[in-house]
């Protein structure tokens, strides 16, 4: 009786010890998802993060672009502008000249 006595507790002892080592194994486990799940919010953040600078500097670049086409055009006017008087003057004297 004394050795099923014994062999009882050590059965007992050894299932004890490998659902310990699961627990910890599984823990151990969760762990490092955990660690990975946060490595991945990280990535997916840095990727937001940089679809948005992105955007921003696409967003800028028109802007930029749409100021510098309307400076080209208000100096191509007033360049115009100048050309026209210009000529007025010029036809004006070679009037002038034709009529000595």
């Amino acid at each position: 009786m004394n050795q099923a006595n014994w062999v009882a507790k050590e059965r007992q002892r050894i299932l004890s010890e490998a659902q310990t080592e699961a627990d910890q194994l599984l823990d151990k486990a969760r762990h490092q998802q955990d660690g990975l799940l946060d490595d991945t919010e990280i990535v997916k953040m840095a990727y937001d993060k940089a679809e948005e600078i992105i955007k921003s500097a696409e967003n800028k670049a028109y802007e930029m672009k749409i100021n510098s086409v309307e400076y080209s055009d208000n100096l191509l006017s007033k360049l115009q502008e100048n050309i026209s008087y210009l000529h007025s003057v010029v036809e004006d004297n070679r009037n002038e000249l034709k009529n000595m």
